[in-house]
């Protein structure tokens, strides 16, 4: 009965707006995360770490979004501001595809 409840607490924050990353899982804890979502429920430590674990999971695919909006639309907005810069390190490059590099 238990694990049924844990999956439905762990579907039910996949189908809200989970806006939570890595850091504030670890850092503020499980029951903070999930307190803010209203889920209040008293857990055995060995449901607090299948909880931790899935909603870990979740922070990091947060992040990974978060990280593919930013390559997306930042890149293009700073392009739109340095246009030389731009068309300097496109006309570098042989394909017109863009490579974010770390310097």
């Amino acid at each position: 009965m238990r694990n049924m409840k844990l999956h439905r607490i762990i579907e039910y924050l996949k189908s809200v707006e989970f806006y939570h990353d890595t850091f504030d899982v670890t850092g503020e804890g499980i029951r903070a995360v999930l307190a803010e979502y209203g889920i209040n429920n008293e857990f055995t430590a060995e449901e607090l770490q299948v909880l931790s674990e899935a909603v870990y999971l979740l922070a990091e695919r947060n992040e990974f979004s978060q990280a593919v909006y930013l390559a997306a639309n930042v890149g293009y907005r700073w392009c739109a501001g340095n246009i030389e810069a731009c068309e300097a390190m496109r006309s570098k490059s042989r394909s017109h595809t863009w490579r974010l590099t770390a310097r």
